[in-house]
């Protein structure tokens, strides 16, 4: 805190009458001040983030001789502020349904104000991954697709909560939200539900008349599942 007592400037001076002043050679600087006995205490609020250290030139003055010593004050780092993702969250992603095991989806990155050793940060994902659907590399901080999103079970949206914190004491973390959409791909080929059909037809039918239904199915989403049916063999009957 500001007036700590961080040093006590000691000059001897062989004549007993001889009364010794401390003082700085840089008489600018507002950051620290040295009183006439020699403490040196601190005037200012510290900040590693700006400035690690500092080098002082104490002058000490008996009014005929002036003597001097260079302190140098380190300024050790303390964690006080929380990372900061960037870009700000939210991070809107896109991926095609057919994509592959292990594709890149999300390069997180955060901008931490901390320095050295106190800014070792770690990526997770504390919600989960949607049954392992996600993953998210602890130290890179690279979300990436960790299975298929092919299936019934497949959504078209997820939110997917995502946390950068630090790994010493004390943690501190931020959050942020992955949106993530499944862009469909017509990737499936439709599939009837039987290998074949047999249907039977009065021979007076009139002409529109149904003589039975086929169905098949595509897994794939929206339109692209849509299904439509031809016939192929050129018969004159439908």
């Amino acid at each position: 805190p500001i007036f700590t007592l961080l040093y006590v400037a000691n000059a001897s001076d062989r004549d007993p009458s001889g009364k010794i002043v401390y003082t700085f050679a840089n008489t600018t600087q507002t950051t620290f001040a040295i009183n006439s006995t020699g403490y040196l205490i601190l005037t200012e609020w510290l900040d590693a983030e700006v400035n690690v250290q500092y080098r002082l030139i104490i002058l000490a003055n008996n009014s005929v001789y002036v003597a001097n010593q260079t302190v140098i004050i380190n300024v050790l780092n303390v964690v006080d502020t929380p990372p900061q993702f960037t870009p700000p969250s939210p991070f809107n992603v896109s991926v095609f349904d057919n994509s592959s095991v292990g594709t890149p989806l999300l390069q997180l990155q955060v901008v931490d104000p901390d320095i050295g050793i106190n800014s070792s940060i770690e990526f997770v994902l504390p919600l989960g991954s949607f049954g392992g659907l996600f993953a998210l590399n602890s130290t890179s901080g690279l979300l990436f697709l960790n299975g298929t999103l092919k299936g019934g079970d497949i959504r078209s949206f997820y939110a997917l909560l995502v946390m950068a914190r630090r790994t010493l004491y004390p943690s501190q973390n931020t959050t942020g939200l992955a949106l993530i959409t499944v862009l469909d791909v017509n990737s499936v080929t439709p599939n009837f539900t039987s290998p074949m059909y047999a249907f039977s037809v009065l021979e007076n039918s009139t002409l529109g008349a149904t003589i039975g239904t086929v169905h098949a199915v595509d897994s794939d989403r929206g339109s692209n599942g849509m299904v439509t049916y031809t016939t192929s063999g050129g018969s004159p009957f439908w």
